[in-house]
């Protein structure tokens, strides 16, 4: 199943909503609401912002959960994996405390943008992460952290964080 949501309104610049993704299902995000077809939505034009609001934003246990072009911001944790695979592809994630924290399970991270957050871009315990092609940068303390987890990176760029990537376990 597919869900396609429309970018943010100029009456609200973001939505204010807590998203739990479900098995199976893919969450597309970039779209005008004029668009008949996936290939026609312009993620760059048509911004879709999840606001948290200092709340948790998304968070998943589910079994192939897909969100793709969506900007997730302020939140304490913009997404929290606690179970389950999901993916995340043309995604931003910023100006949260954690990006992303995966405390068992697995989240693969396809053309990401990982930025400007608090504590760390990704903190992983007992989960496992494969990022391929995402920029993790400027990331107030690490831009990884990962305690009893596993981290799997092809083609990105990390700098600019106190801590690239960083294992205490």
């Amino acid at each position: 199943d597919e869900v396609w949501v429309a970018k943010s309104s100029p009456a609200a610049a973001a939505y204010y909503e807590s998203i739990t993704l479900k098995a199976g299902v893919a969450l597309y995000g970039g779209f005008s609401g004029a668009e008949s077809s996936l290939t026609e939505r312009n993620r760059d034009l048509n911004v879709t912002i999840l606001d948290g609001n200092a709340g948790y934003i998304v968070s998943s246990s589910a079994q192939q959960a897909v969100m793709d072009g969506f900007m997730i911001r302020n939140g304490l944790i913009g997404f929290y994996q606690s179970d389950g695979s999901s993916t995340f592809a043309n995604c931003t994630f910023s100006a949260n405390q954690y990006g992303h924290y995966i405390s068992k399970g697995t989240v693969n991270l396809i053309e990401c943008e990982i930025s400007g957050n608090a504590k760390a871009g990704i903190e992983v315990y007992n989960g496992t992460v494969t990022l391929a092609n995402c920029d993790l940068f400027a990331n107030a303390a690490k831009g990884i952290n990962t305690t009893g987890g596993t981290v799997n990176i092809a083609g990105c760029r990390i700098f600019q964080n106190v801590y690239g990537v960083y294992s205490a376990g």
